[in-house]
């Protein structure tokens, strides 16, 4: 399955099925990494949950590379995204303006390596606690 023996990677997958996060191991220097805005970055507390995790699937070099390419179309399309003037949410009522916020917060969430379910935990206490 994975044919470089001095780096693994693991894909950890959303919901829907597709790729939420990207990981690595490199036994050269012994460090367990994920793909965060274009570069490696430590994940070592996380090397357990992801190498276990039913949500997780080891994948090739090759396929590791094709998915950080993918990212970067993703990230360079919210940096366009992020462009988009405030007056976008006008019209909406405060109710509707606080939805869009805390569904922000959810993905910011998934995308920081919890799962759906754990960001919604920590969504509803928030809420809870003010």
């Amino acid at each position: 399955m994975v044919q470089d023996v001095r780096e693994r990677f693991w894909v950890r997958y959303s919901a829907d099925g597709s790729v939420a996060q990207l990981y690595k191991l490199s036994y050269s220097g012994h460090f367990f990494q994920r793909w965060n805005k274009g570069e490696w970055v430590d994940a070592s507390d996380r090397y357990e949950r992801i190498t276990q995790d039913a949500a997780c699937d080891e994948v090739s070099a090759e396929r590791a590379n094709q998915i950080k390419d993918t990212f970067a179309e993703v990230q360079a399309a919210a940096i366009v995204a992020d462009t988009v003037p405030d007056t976008v949410t006008d019209g909406f009522s405060a109710l509707a303006t606080s939805a869009i916020a805390m569904h922000e917060v959810f993905l910011g969430f998934v995308s920081a390596g919890f799962t759906e379910d754990q960001a919604l935990k920590i969504i509803t206490g928030l809420i809870r606690s003010e």
